[in-house]
């Protein structure tokens, strides 16, 4: 039986790179999208999924992943809940490969959200495990990195599919995203919206959905939950970013964060100190509570 747990960190080898190894038992993502794209391994359960508005299941073994932007979600696809490593890089790392591949295009577009790649998988877990000790090599973890990008482009990167004339609705959709966008710290109402936008509060939630898979108010959330993690980045202190984005309070950041990305604020911030070993100081998650490893020296 699997016990829900969940540990991030990053590395000075790999700038640009956050990576997450957990457990989850209950954890449900609601519709989100990173700014980065998201490329990991499902080591034990399944990880079910809806993505570019179908579903899909990943499976022990598989590999998983998402474009920036790409509106998805994630929950339990076996009873027994889903472990996985995950490691979430800034889209230019991708881009940067796939220029040295010569490929034309920016950004490669991976049509597929679950990859039946074993040789993939098993590079992507190295390269994840070997980033757990600070002492790794930074040309063997650099050289795993861009071998693995660069197979996921050869492998399973297609055209991108030509774009949907625009309609008015996406238009409008765009317009209230930035609305959204700049005034993410306000308590902005539906009817300022649809007045600030210039359209009907029906033909604005219908459109935006169908624009961007999620309603005004849950990208409103997740975008408040993006920015404080630029904030925390920053330095800022959660109690102050908590406010500064919009929530009332640390504890409402505290349930937007962990709904959204998995663990909390703290666990996050803790996980920004790089080099640092995944095994010490790092208290698992169970059923939703923080366990405080107890230092054995004292």
């Amino acid at each position: 039986m699997f016990r829900e747990e969940a540990t991030f960190w990053t590395s000075e080898e790999l700038p640009g790179v956050e990576l997450l190894r957990a457990v989850y038992l209950d954890q449900s993502f609601p519709p989100h999208a990173h700014d980065t794209f998201a490329l990991g391994v499902i080591e034990e359960g399944a990880l079910a999924m809806r993505y570019r508005k179908s579903h899909f299941v990943a499976p022990r073994g598989s590999v998983g992943f998402a474009l920036p932007g790409e509106t998805h979600t994630g929950y339990a696809g076996d009873r027994r809940g889903w472990r996985y490593r995950m490691l979430y890089a800034d889209p230019s790392l991708l881009c940067r490969v796939t220029e040295e591949l010569g490929r034309r295009t920016a950004f490669p577009f991976i049509p597929e959200c679950v990859l039946f790649d074993d040789e993939l998988a098993l590079e992507l877990l190295r390269l994840h495990r070997l980033l757990e000790d600070s002492s790794s090599s930074p040309l063997e973890l650099q050289t795993l990195l861009t071998w693995s990008l660069a197979r996921l482009v050869l492998r399973h990167a297609s055209d991108r599919p030509s774009p949907r004339r625009t309609r008015d609705g996406t238009t409008l959709a765009q317009r209230v995203r930035q609305i959204l966008e700049n005034r993410h710290a306000e308590r902005i109402s539906l009817e300022e919206l649809a007045e600030e936008s210039h359209a009907s509060r029906w033909y604005l939630l219908r459109t935006f959905r169908e624009t961007f898979g999620m309603p005004p108010h849950t990208f409103l959330v997740q975008f408040r939950v993006r920015r404080a993690r630029e904030l925390l980045r920053s330095g800022k202190e959660i109690a102050e970013t908590a406010t500064a984005v919009g929530f009332c309070d640390q504890s409402h950041l505290t349930r937007a964060f962990h709904r959204i990305v998995g663990i909390s604020p703290g666990r996050y911030v803790e996980g920004l100190r790089p080099h640092r070993k995944a095994e010490e100081d790092r208290a698992p998650i169970v059923s939703g509570t923080l366990r405080k490893k107890r230092n054995q020296s004292r």
